[in-house]
């Protein structure tokens, strides 16, 4: 189950997985736009994980590692 929720401002995505790993979209105040993924180190191998046509095609991962595709 998906369930996004506004929450002190941000967009809360969280119900993806039975280990309560949670996302957030938002923006800060230098006007920047966040994304977090996994924000209290609940899962390993968390990424910031970016799609197209069914296909990933780059992430991020916590080492701030770029990577193209799987």
């Amino acid at each position: 189950m998906r369930d996004f929720n506004l929450t002190n401002g941000k967009v809360k995505i969280d119900g993806f997985t039975s280990n309560n790993t949670d996302a957030y979209i938002f923006s800060d105040d230098n006007g920047s736009l966040r994304f977090q993924a996994d924000h209290n180190s609940e899962a390993s191998d968390s990424r910031i994980r970016f799609q197209t046509d069914g296909t990933e095609r780059v992430s991020i991962d916590s080492e701030v590692k770029v990577f193209n595709g799987n």
